[in-house]
């Protein structure tokens, strides 16, 4: 239950720093590279496999 909430959190807040990063970028102010925006491109996904994984596998930490 922990992980998922976990995920659901991580996942809430990536989305609340990319609203502000797009402002920034509209904005012509933003400190990113475009290669930071590929690299980070993947979190989302990996959370998305956590999170279904820890639904079908039931795993329990502590």
């Amino acid at each position: 239950m922990i992980t998922k909430l976990a995920g659901v959190v991580l996942l809430s807040g990536w989305h609340g720093f990319l609203a502000g990063q797009r402002r920034k970028i509209a904005a012509g102010t933003s400190k990113y590279s475009g290669r930071f925006w590929r690299m980070t491109n993947e979190i989302p996904f990996l959370l998305a496999i956590v999170m279904v994984l820890s639904v079908t596998t039931e795993w329990r930490f502590g």
